[in-house]
């Protein structure tokens, strides 16, 4: 059995030092870039659950980046099935 990670989240105090080390551990980029260029993470009431986060650019414009699809909704979308 395989196991592969899509993608990993921590709270930490400092994310900067935290994502330097996983990006290293695991061979991973680096995606939360919007966060890098003055957006900031906002609450709208959105659950823990969600597979979104809202963010905020630097005039205050709300916007949802949400998590990529699966091979499975890919294909579910497109209409092909297994």
């Amino acid at each position: 059995m395989t196991l592969r990670w899509q993608c990993i989240c921590v709270d930490s105090t400092d994310p900067s030092r935290v994502a330097h080390f996983w990006e290293a551990a695991l061979g991973w980029r680096r995606t939360e870039r919007l966060e890098a260029l003055g957006a900031r993470r906002i609450s709208v009431g959105q659950g823990a659950e969600s597979t979104w986060v809202v963010l905020a650019d630097p005039d205050g414009n709300e916007f949802c980046v949400l998590r990529p699809l699966t091979p499975l909704e890919r294909a579910e979308d497109s209409g092909v099935t297994a």
